[in-house]
């Protein structure tokens, strides 16, 4: 339902409609990315008045009124271009609340980023920074079982317990 809402609403920015959207059965599947629905709503309407002949192209209120077909085509085309999207790596991810579904859908998995520390130049130090405050306690959770992290000030201070 979230893929739906979000392509009516690029569509109502692009002054498209299309019905039926709910009946699209692979838009009920995973969660698509804002920036890829852009890419499928343009890929649609381009698909749309490619195939029609101009006295076939229908306007309704100032709007271009595209079919479903073109949507479809859209949706397979991006299928077929992103055979490691991020809807299917993401379809499994349950969601507690609705801001956790705001955040799920800009999230990028590991596997699709083509980036490392090293390929971010100088740095250095916030690159350190962010391996021991973030990757370190991901890679070796048993670390830091005992403790607390804190906030004080602009810095966050570890303090563990003894005994």
């Amino acid at each position: 339902m979230k893929n739906v809402k979000a392509i009516q609403k690029i569509l109502e920015k692009n002054n498209v409609t299309c019905e039926n959207l709910d009946q699209i059965s692979s838009l009920s599947k995973g969660v698509i990315p804002t920036d890829s629905i852009e890419k499928i709503v343009a890929w649609a309407v381009s698909n749309h008045l490619m195939t029609l002949k101009p006295e076939e192209i229908s306007i309704k209120n100032d709007k271009l009124d595209m079919n479903i077909k073109s949507l479809e085509y859209a949706l397979n085309t991006w299928n077929d271009s992103e055979p490691d999207q991020k809807m299917k790596s993401l379809k499994n991810v349950e969601c507690e609340n609705e801001f956790e579904k705001r955040v799920l859908s800009e999230v990028i998995p590991p596997s699709e980023l083509n980036l490392a520390f090293e390929d971010i130049g100088a740095l250095d130090e916030v690159k350190q920074t962010l391996k021991e405050l973030v990757m370190l306690p991901l890679q070796r959770p048993e670390l830091f079982t005992k403790g607390s992290l804190t906030l004080q000030g602009n810095f966050v201070v570890w303090t563990t317990w003894n005994g």
